[in-house]
């Protein structure tokens, strides 16, 4: 597989992991179920710290497509096109990695010691929809990089990063945003 083709697969299954509503647009709305998630855990500042990162994030994607900021959805060939542009921006790593890291860590992290234990990994996918118990081991295996049963914040970072930011598929994390 050429380096095009892989981004273009990588960007599509962030793409079809978001768009919770499953149209082929994904929306402002869906861009904001996570913050709105913590916010239910009670994790308010968090939410907000997550919703300006989401928020600026889509304002991006707009701009590299040279879209109104008004606008409130982006079907699937546009994200593509317009991720793999804000994905190199130096702010991506800086802010939204670290921040989305927070925030699913949060959001999976049911007992808050800080960590994700593999039976929290597992109520995640389930919730998720995913059934394949193969298929939640393998990737709770993958992201516990030093293998001490749990996925600490910079084990999931490290992950995010390698994930959005080397385009090689020898260094592909795409299943966080599988639900197969």
């Amino acid at each position: 597989m050429d380096l095009d083709m892989y981004i273009q697969k990588k960007w599509t299954a962030l793409f079809k992991f978001a768009n919770f509503s499953q149209t082929g647009k994904f929306t402002f709305a869906e861009a904001m179920e996570y913050p709105v998630q913590l916010l239910r855990a009670g994790k308010v500042e968090h939410a907000f710290v997550l919703a300006r990162a989401y928020k600026k994030h889509w304002d991006s994607i707009l701009e590299a497509l040279d879209k109104p900021k008004d606008e409130a959805s982006v079907g699937q060939d546009d994200w593509v096109k317009a991720q793999t542009i804000v994905s190199k921006q130096d702010w991506y790593l800086r802010e939204l990695i670290p921040t989305a890291t927070m925030a699913f860590i949060d959001i999976m992290d049911i007992d808050k010691d800080g960590t994700v234990s593999f039976e929290e990994w597992r109520n995640y996918y389930t919730m998720q929809g995913v059934k394949s118990e193969e298929f939640i081991r393998s990737t709770f295996a993958k992201m516990d990089s030093n293998n001490d049963g749990v996925i600490s914040r910079k084990e999931f970072e490290h992950a995010l990063k390698v994930y959005n930011s080397r385009h090689e598929p020898g260094n592909d994390y795409s299943f966080l945003y599988t639900l197969d």
